[in-house]
């Protein structure tokens, strides 16, 4: 009923974000369209001058490349805008009469709807021009774990970040590092066995790789009975955050006040 009453508001928070993040650039929006396509000129030419080896793969390298950043892009945006939401937006938070899912739910929503149009930028490139088959349905499917990962991350960090802004930074030079720990840029067959445990047990290999594989061949190379068990974990873990932001939230809004 809260979101019901207060929906007008949520849609005028995400049109703020959504303008704020580009109001000082020159093409403003037209970003989202433009950055896929930069994006698949540097990579075929980093793979057609031999600059960039990503090792044994089955697919398109470029396609995998490409739906892989935009998965990582789902990750990192989500840790970076949703995890210090609580103290960038202390006004709106202040304001008593909106639901506390509120502020954090409406960048969210933001952050699909820039995955959405450069994914369809991306499929549209892979479709026409690298003539790959592609099998959206079970894609948006098999992507929503992920998102669920990125929402609860999102909400865990922004409580975290209200105590120490410390770990909130921390986090952001280990993403830098955990790129290259999962399989975006590269196959995920490395010859260091240290390097294959780490990206074993990264639960962003099942996450990523099972979608980017059924979007691209239909079939997973990855296990996916180790990804069904990372999604249980990943929706055990999002409801718990879910029930401790409600019943946090508020209480870390008057730290920052004090």
């Amino acid at each position: 009923m809260k979101f019901i009453k207060n929906k007008y508001l949520f849609f005028e928070l995400i049109k703020i974000e959504f303008t704020q993040i580009y109001k000082r650039s020159f093409i403003g929006v037209a970003w989202i369209l433009f950055l896929p396509l930069i994006q698949s000129i540097i990579w075929i030419f980093l793979q057609k001058s031999g600059l960039l080896n990503p090792g044994q793969l089955d697919i398109n390298y470029t396609a995998y490349i490409l739906i892989g950043t935009l998965l990582w892009q789902l990750y990192a945006q989500s840790y970076d805008l949703l995890g210090n939401s609580i103290s960038s937006s202390i006004r709106l938070h202040t304001q008593g009469f909106l639901p506390v899912l509120t502020v954090i739910t409406a960048k969210f929503v933001l952050i699909l709807v820039r995955f959405f149009i450069s994914g369809f930028i991306n499929m549209m490139i892979i479709a026409i021009f690298l003539d790959v088959s592609l099998n959206i349905g079970t894609f948006l499917i098999s992507t929503i774990p992920l998102a669920m990962l990125c929402f609860s991350i999102g909400i865990f960090i922004s409580m975290i970040e209200v105590v120490s802004e410390d770990v909130y930074i921390l986090g952001k030079e280990f993403n830098k590092v955990l790129l290259f720990l999962t399989p975006i840029i590269y196959s995920p067959k490395f010859d260091s066995a240290i390097v294959h445990t780490i990206i074993k047990f990264n639960p962003l290999t099942y996450l990523i790789g099972v979608p980017r594989d059924l979007l691209l061949t239909g079939t997973s190379s990855v296990s996916l009975s180790t990804f069904s068990s990372i999604t249980g974990i990943v929706i055990i873990l999002f409801v718990i955050n879910l029930f401790v932001y409600n019943k946090r939230v508020r209480i870390l809004i008057e730290k920052l006040i004090e």
